[in-house]
This record gives C-alpha cells, sequence and structure tokens, in this order.
C-alpha cells in the first residue's frame, strides 16, 4: 500500500505543482487560498463570520486562516456552513476539495511515517540466530519491546491510511459536483483526475485524464497528463488480467 501511495503523490501532486514551488499549476491555487489576510487573527475573523455568514470573502479568509494554524478540520467546517446555504457555490467547493487534498498529503506523509516507525521496530533478519538447537530456541523469541512498537506503528497506520482514504473520497465527491457546476474549468478537471487515482477509482481518473487532454489540447500541462494516462491505461490492464480467470478452470459438465 505505501508503494501506491508513493506513486500517487509522486506522479499526481508533483506535476501538478502542489508542493514543487511551481509559479504555476495548482500552486498558484493553493498560494492563493491560503495566502491571504494573514495580518488577521482566527478570532476577529470568526467574529467577523458570525455578524455575516453570507460574507464569502470573510469565510474564505477565516478558513484559510484556520488552515495555516492547522485547524483543518475546522476550516472544512466553515466552507461546509457556507455551503449549506450556497451549495452551488463553485469557489467554495473548490477549496473545500483543495483542504481535502491537504488533510490526504498529510496523512500519506503519517502512513509513510509509520510504516518507518513499523520496519525499526521489526527485528532485523540478519542478527536471527542461524540453525542448530540454540538457534532453534533463541529464533522463537519474541522482543516484547519490539512487538509493543511494531503493534503502535501497526495501529498509526491503519489509522493515517483511513484518513488517507476519507479525505480523497471527499476531494472526489466534490470534483464531481464541480465538473458538472464548472466543465470549462481545466484546474478543477485536473484535480477531479488526480483525486480519483488517489482514491484508487482508476476508470474514473482515466477518464478525466482523456477529457482534459481534449478539451484543453494547448494547457501546459497535457504533456504530463497524457504521460499519467498511459500509466493509468498500464495499471487497468494489469488489474484486469489479474482477475481473468485462467483457461480450463471454469466449471466442467
Amino acid at each position: 500500500m505505501f508503494v501506491l501511495l508513493a506513486i500517487v503523490f509522486g506522479a499526481s501532486f508533483v506535476f501538478l505543482g502542489v508542493g514543487s514551488g511551481s509559479s504555476s499549476g495548482l500552486g498558484d491555487v493553493f498560494s492563493t487560498i491560503f495566502g491571504g489576510s494573514s495580518g488577521v487573527s482566527v478570532d476577529d475573523l470568526q467574529k467577523k463570520v458570525a455578524e455575516n455568514p453570507q460574507d464569502k470573502t470573510a469565510v474564505v479568509d477565516l478558513a484559510a486562516a484556520l488552515e495555516r494554524d492547522g485547524r483543518t478540520d475546522e476550516a472544512i467546517a466553515t466552507y461546509r456552513t457556507y455551503l449549506a446555504a450556497h451549495p452551488k457555490s463553485v469557489e467554495i467547493l473548490s477549496n473545500l476539495a483543495i483542504v481535502y487534498q491537504t488533510q490526504a498529503g498529510t496523512a500519506a506523509n503519517d502512513v509513510n511515517a509509520a510504516l518507518r516507525e513499523a520496519s525499526l521496530a521489526a527485528p532485523a533478519a540478519q542478527f536471527r540466530p542461524g540453525s542448530g538447537a540454540l538457534g532453534q530456541a533463541l529464533g522463537s523469541f519474541v522482543d516484547p519491546i519490539s512487538q509493543t512498537a511494531s503493534t503502535a506503528a501497526e495501529q498509526t497506520y491503519q489509522e493515517a491510511l483511513a484518513r488517507y482514504t476519507a479525505a480523497n473520497k471527499d476531494a472526489l465527491g466534490i470534483y464531481r459536483q464541480l465538473s458538472k457546476l464548472a466543465p470549462n474549468d481545466s484546474s478543477a478537471l485536473l484535480r477531479y483526475a488526480q483525486a480519483a487515482e488517489a482514491a484508487q477509482e482508476l476508470k474514473a481518473a482515466s477518464a478525466a485524464y482523456a477529457a482534459f487532454i481534449k478539451r484543453f489540447p494547448n494547457d501546459s500541462l497535457v504533456t504530463d497528463a497524457r504521460k499519467r494516462l498511459k500509466e493509468l491505461k498500464k495499471q487497468i490492464a494489469q488489474q484486469a488480467a489479474s482477475v481473468q480467470v485462467p483457461s480450463g478452470t471454469g466449471p466442467t459438465g
């Protein structure tokens, strides 16, 4: 599973400009969403939104401030509250989807860290005893400290993986809405493909990349989208081949 996460984030996040310091692509989207109102406190922004819940600018500023403080769940709740009254707000939906993708990225890092902890907790094979009576006796010994550490790492891994999966599914659901509300938004379509890929909905991701390439042939990210589409087609073909029933193993009369 970790290899899978590495592929998804290494391939799609980088070429979209997220976290790469790129001056184009989604890097600009992130800086726009999370870069404003840095001089205004969260408390002041919360008061402003409480006084006028329909003030979209104040809502965006508050969510961005909460995001900067690491209060992602509160940022999501802020957007969700506004969307309850304005369910078709493309801007708020786009911002919320990106927050979910940020959550997914954080969870993926936590998955990686948990796996490193698990590998350090596991006893190295080269230090285990060899054959013979002594080896057989010591080979069955389980270090309780290592076992406890490994169990804790496994629990952390499972929790982080659940957060990663949930955040990607939430983002994907929003991008499905955006694909209908803003069909001409190239960045939203590309992020839809990315979210589908991260959620392991490979056919949906493939269709979204293909639609992006067809609709926006002159976009600067088309070349990278073609590469991702090619890789996805390979993965889909491999999955199809792995579930095929071998010949001669079907039911006999």
